[in-house]
Parts: C-alpha cells; structure tokens; sequence
C-alpha cells in the first residue's frame, strides 16, 4: 500500500493516493469524487517552490511554504551559508525578484514564504556576497 509515501501530513482521503490523483481532474471538471475528496487538501500540503528550493539549499525538508527552516521552524543553514562559513563567496542569481520562494530559500529563513519583513531581515543577515535579480519584492 503506498500510504502517502513520504509526503508529511498527507491524508490520502482528503487528496488521493498521490498529488496527481484522478480525482483533481474530475474535481475541475464537475465529475463527483470520494464524498472525503477535498480538491483544495494540496494546496496546503502538496511541495511547493518554497520548500522545494529550501530543501534543496539545506539538504532538510520543511513544510510548505517555509524556507531555511525545518518542520519545528528553527533556522537550518544553507549552502550558501556553509560556503561563507568557510570563506568562500556565495551569492544567488536569477530571473525573479531575489526575495521570491526560489531564490530566498538559499539567503532567508522564514516560517512563511510572504512574510516580507522576515525575507528582508534575513536576506540582510545573511549578506550574500553578490545577489542579481529583478526589480524589488
């Protein structure tokens, strides 16, 4: 039995036997479903930019919409920390502005993927040595 494989909190009543399960496609298009079916359960528990980029910064998997924390919300160190650390220079690029999910999870820890003030203070503490993206978050 796959039970939800090791997705954390997955109700496999509530969102099928996987994120892609049949019954969002019959959801969207007004065919019934399990009467336990619940085509909004993966927007809270489904991977998302956030913690996917974050868990690929620090090598910890975290919760949705969190980045730079583990699932008990305490700070976690990204690789571009760990390269500082070792007096290395580390920094981010991209298309999106600097504070948007991907690109924050390697600079900013944050329990909440719009908590702006948090971002900032965190991308500030962190001090990447360069960062480039668009215009401001």
């Amino acid at each position: 039995v796959f039970e939800g494989g090791n997705m954390v909190l997955w109700d496999e009543k509530k969102g099928g036997m996987h994120p892609w399960d049949e019954n969002y496609y019959k959801a969207a298009t007004g065919v019934p479903t399990d009467e336990h079916f619940d085509p909004e359960f993966i927007m809270q528990h489904a991977i998302d930019s956030a913690n996917s980029a974050s868990a690929y910064s620090t090598g910890v998997k975290t919760g949705v919409n969190m980045m730079g924390v583990d699932l008990y919300e305490q700070p976690v160190r990204t690789i571009l920390e760990e390269a500082e650390t070792c007096g290395k220079s580390g920094g981010i690029m991209s298309s999106v502005p600097i504070l948007h999910a991907t690109p924050a999870a390697f600079v900013t820890h944050t329990n909440y993927r719009k908590n702006g003030h948090q971002l900032a203070d965190g991308f500030r503490e962190t001090e990447p040595t360069w960062a480039m993206g668009t215009c401001a978050s």
